[in-house]
């Protein structure tokens, strides 16, 4: 893999991490369970996404 490969999926692995924190909060803190669950599955779906064009 180049190196611009290994710096995407890190970054991408660094976005979902930060995701998941956010919706964690809204769920807990705001209530707020429709975004979160909205922005839980395309925040982490974008990692699928790059795993899947890295193969094609």
């Amino acid at each position: 893999m180049s190196d611009f490969g290994k710096l995407l999926e890190e970054k991408c692995m660094n976005f979902s991490i930060r995701i998941i924190g956010l919706c964690k909060f809204l769920n807990e803190e705001k209530h707020e369970y429709r975004i979160a669950d909205q922005m839980f599955r395309s925040g982490t779906s974008i990692g699928a996404n790059v795993a899947e064009a890295q193969c094609a």
